[in-house]
C-alpha cells in the first residue's frame, strides 16, 4: 500500500510518519474543538501555557489550517532527510535536522523573554537555514 516509504531512509521516514499522524491528529481533535498547536506548541519558559515537553513536542507541531503548508515541509524534508542520511548515516542526520530546532527554540524564548521579538519563526524553514551555515 505505502511502497514508495520503502525507499525513504529510517530516520526520514519516522519523522515524516510522526509529522504526518501528528497533523492528521490534531485535525480529528481540531475538528471538536481541542487544539493541540496550543498543548503541543512552543512557549516562552515564563509562560503560564509552557511545559516541559514542548521542547520536544514543537519540532512535529504545522499549522492546521493548511495542507499545502504540511505537504511542502514534508516533502523538503523527505527530500533533503534522505540524501543528508545516506551522506551522513542516521545518527549525523537526525541531529542536524533537532539541532537546529533546539537552536531556534532556544532563540525564540529568549527573544520572548526580553521582547525584542514579538512575531512568530517558522521554526522548519529557518533551521535549514541555519543547517544550511553549518555545512
Amino acid at each position: 500500500m505505502f511502497s514508495f516509504l520503502t525507499n525513504i531512509p529510517q530516520v526520514t521516514k519516522n519523522i515524516l510518519l510522526i509529522n504526518v499522524m501528528l497533523s492528521i491528529v490534531t485535525f480529528i481533535l481540531g475538528s471538536q474543538n481541542i487544539d493541540l498547536g496550543r498543548d503541543l506548541g512552543a512557549y516562552y519558559m515564563n509562560s503560564p501555557l509552557f511545559r516541559p515537553y514542548q521542547i520536544v513536542t514543537h519540532f512535529f507541531m504545522h499549522d492546521g489550517s493548511s495542507i499545502m503548508h504540511l505537504f511542502m515541509n514534508m516533502y523538503l524534508l523527505v527530500i533533503l532527510g534522505s540524501y543528508l542520511e545516506r551522506l551522513w548515516g542516521p545518527k549525523n542526520t537526525l541531529y542536524y535536522i533537532l539541532f537546529p530546532h533546539l537552536v531556534l527554540l532556544h532563540c525564540t524564548m529568549q527573544w520572548e523573554c526580553i521582547k525584542l521579538v514579538n512575531y512568530e519563526i517558522h521554526l522548519l524553514e529557518c533551521s535549514i537555514l541555519i543547517g544550511l551555515t553549518l555545512l
